[in-house]
């Protein structure tokens, strides 16, 4: 009697099945809960993922083209009164242009900028009719294929010259430039005149996110390689040009000349590299519009 009493009481103090199985429900309901929550908070966080690193890419590509899109043609002496754009007196004046029209579209620009910054003193005079080197402070850091200008503006004349450096004396501090030399005519820089290197830098955007690339004439860098760009060449007004652009001497100018360039508007547009928890990709874009100092400056 008293062992079945025990065993009455151990039953009544237990669970039964319907309390079990509403206690297994409901941690499942909440399992369910904490596994869904988990599982959003894990799509959120690489979908933000992507988008950050999209963004920082798009953003990376205007902050390495605005610096130089500003300080473009830098080192070419185009604002010299007889190195003008587009100069008639010169055989080859395509070489005064600091944005070359030929090459430059709403999805690529080629322009000529110093981008070491470097300059070099004439030591001597240099009569580009009669000699074809020049004798300079330093030949640092200045390579044989290097495109360089000479402006007198520092001794107070008027006159440009453009040439490529065939050879190098270092201990003579002189360069010797290959044939094809363009100068004002009549032109002697005298010393003190001035001297740079100046590359023509390109910058290329393939279609369909082909990727952005960067030319100094050392090779292409690809900057971003799921990225593209557009760009729109605006006037004083900040109103579009219409492509292609055009180097003339006249005055006026034209709607679409070079001259009438004040500023750039980029659009850098970066797809992700991977896809976010929808399937699809991600474009990030950046914008920004550059005025251009150099043209501000002279026209």
């Amino acid at each position: 009697m008293r062992h079945r009493e025990t065993i009455r009481r151990d039953l009544e103090s237990g669970f039964t099945i319907i309390e079990f199985l509403t206690v297994a429900l409901l941690s499942s309901i909440l399992l369910t809960a904490v596994v869904n929550s988990f599982t959003q908070l894990t799509r959120v966080s690489h979908d933000h993922e992507i988008k950050v690193i999209a963004q920082l890419q798009a953003q990376s590509v205007i902050d390495m083209l605005a610096p130089e899109i500003r300080m473009l043609g830098n080192g070419v002496p185009f604002h010299q009164a007889n190195f003008l754009i587009a100069q008639q007196t010169l055989t080859n004046n395509t070489v005064t242009q600091p944005i070359v029209v030929s090459g430059t579209t709403a999805n690529q620009i080629k322009f000529r900028l110093n981008q070491t910054g470097e300059t070099y003193i004439l030591t001597a005079d240099f009569n580009p009719i009669s000699s074809s080197s020049v004798t300079l402070t330093s030949v640092s850091k200045i390579y044989v294929g290097d495109q360089v200008y000479i402006t007198n503006a520092t001794v107070g004349e008027d006159d440009g010259f453009w040439g490529t450096v065939a050879g190098i004396s270092s201990a003579a501090k002189t360069i010797t430039f290959a044939s094809g030399t363009q100068f004002s005519p009549s032109s002697i820089f005298t010393k003190g005149s001035l001297l740079e290197v100046v590359p023509v830098i390109t910058y290329t955007s393939a279609t369909n996110y082909g990727g952005i690339k960067r030319d100094d004439g050392l090779g292409a860098l690809t900057l971003v390689p799921s990225g593209q760009f557009t760009l729109q060449y605006l006037d004083i007004n900040g109103n579009p040009l219409t492509l292609p652009l055009l180097a003339t001497e006249a005055d006026p100018f034209p709607a679409s000349a070079i001259q009438n360039v004040r500023s750039l508007k980029m659009t850098i547009s970066v797809r992700s590299s991977s896809k976010l928890y929808s399937g699809q990709y991600y474009v990030a874009t950046a914008e920004q519009v550059v005025g251009i100092r150099n043209f501000n400056f002279k026209y």
